[in-house]
């Protein structure tokens, strides 16, 4: 542990032999129990090229089996640390006029940069701590940083811009339709831009066919209650379908901003037999879930508030590879990665028009005439070009691309011991 107040060191276990060339810096703003598996994946995947990787948050989960030897972890307090941390950040922030995610003091003590030849911000408020970082600096930007933040909030928008401006400033998003709406309110060159697609766990959600032999139809929709996700239109489409004398059952996973709303929908339009809503499930819960459901729904739209909408939804892939048919918006994002699934003979994906009940509830409909999981071998190909390797090879094109080549590339990825992600 180090003995500096306020940060809590894990250091990496003893190496042997020389070190290797580049030493990576992942800054992620905290960890939770959506984006912890892609960020381990993500190291793990590096590492296993011959990076040397060091870690910066505000917080870790410490999840049992997801650690891994030789990572240098610094928990430095910030935004997402709460309390005293969080209003220390956001003055300095004020003071700087420049958003800040990390509190720059004991940022400071921690020396997480020393050794460094590149940085790698996942999420991109990580990335305002290093605006004038002397190394390539690659911001990955998801969900919330690229729909609202940039929009809603002036210091982050200026840090962002002040960012860019650099040719070893590159930006990687899961999509091209989010790429080109990033791109173009941060004014970014091509040469900047990158798409590189999400870790998919496919270990983690085996393979099995589905049948539907009768009774009530079950339909999982997962994700945060925003406005972007419209769980409305789903439970319009219940609501309908329930009125025509289909037999449908809808479980909504998540939680957020919009829960009263839908909560509330429920009540007025007395769904509470037909729809279950879930909070706090464990990754193992979600997982039991899908097993249990025969069709999953994804009705994302944009957001016409916020603006907001999926940059990618691993949701949906995660069903997918579970082996269940899929029903899903036919919108940005999700039209872009998921048409492939789609234009397969076999039916098992559907898309619907976006926003449209009378369009969702037809589709659920007709999923009962022709119920079939999509096959496996399609899925099975479609889903390895999210996987672990090749993922991690976009990562090594960006790496080497900078000038960022470690000696140690091809090594065996590490097992999972010592130092917690």
């Amino acid at each position: 542990m180090s003995d500096v107040p306020g940060i809590d060191v894990l250091l990496r276990s003893r190496k042997t032999g020389r070190r290797p060339d580049m030493t990576l810096l992942h800054a992620v703003p905290a960890y939770s129990r959506i984006n912890e598996e892609y960020i381990y994946l993500h190291l793990k995947a590096l590492m296993a090229r011959g990076y040397d990787c060091r870690l910066i948050t505000s917080r870790l989960l410490n999840t049992p089996g997801r650690t891994l030897p030789g990572l240098e972890v610094h928990i430095v307090p910030g935004r997402e640390s709460g309390g005293w941390s969080r209003q220390l950040t956001r003055i300095e922030s004020k003071l700087l006029r420049q958003y800040r995610e990390f509190e720059m003091g004991t940022l400071a003590l921690a020396r997480p940069m020393r050794g460094v030849d590149a940085i790698q911000a996942q999420f991109g408020m990580s990335a305002t701590n290093f605006l004038r970082a002397p190394v390539p600096v690659i911001t990955s930007m998801h969900g919330y940083d690229g729909n609202v933040a940039l929009h809603s909030h002036r210091e982050f928008r200026s840090a962002m811009q002040r960012l860019s401006a650099g040719d070893d400033r590159i930006f990687t998003f899961p999509s091209q339709h989010f790429a080109d709406k990033v791109a173009n309110t941060l004014s970014l060159a091509q040469s900047q831009v990158r798409v590189v697609r999400n870790y998919v766990n496919q270990d983690f959600f085996p393979w099995r066919a589905r049948e539907f032999t009768g009774g009530p139809l079950r339909l999982c929709c997962i994700g945060r209650f925003e406005g972007f996700k419209d769980q409305i239109t789903l439970l319009e489409a219940v609501r309908q379908l329930r009125d025509q004398g289909v037999d449908v059952r809808l479980d909504l996973v998540g939680f957020g901003p919009t829960q009263d709303r839908l909560t509330s929908f429920v009540g007025i339009h007395s769904l509470a037999d037909r729809v279950t809503l879930h909070a706090n499930l464990s990754r193992e819960g979600i997982r039991d879930l899908l097993y249990q459901s025969h069709v999953y729904v994804q009705p994302s739209h944009v957001d016409p508030q916020s603006g907001a909408e999926e940059s990618f939804c691993i949701a949906i892939m995660e069903a997918l590879a579970t082996g269940l048919p899929v029903i899903a918006s036919d919108y940005g994002a999700l039209e872009e990665i998921y048409r492939p699934m789609a234009d397969a003979p076999d039916g098992a994906f559907r898309f619907f028009e976006a926003g449209n009940p009378e369009a969702l509830a037809h589709a659920i409909d007709d999923s009962l005439d022709d119920y079939h999981s999509p096959a496996e071998s399609r899925v099975q190909q479609f889903i390895g070009g999210f996987s672990e390797q090749s993922v991690g090879e976009a990562w090594y094109d960006i790496l080497t691309g900078l000038g960022v080549m470690p000696e140690g590339a091809g090594a065996a990825a590490p097992s999972v011991t010592d130092a917690a992600v």
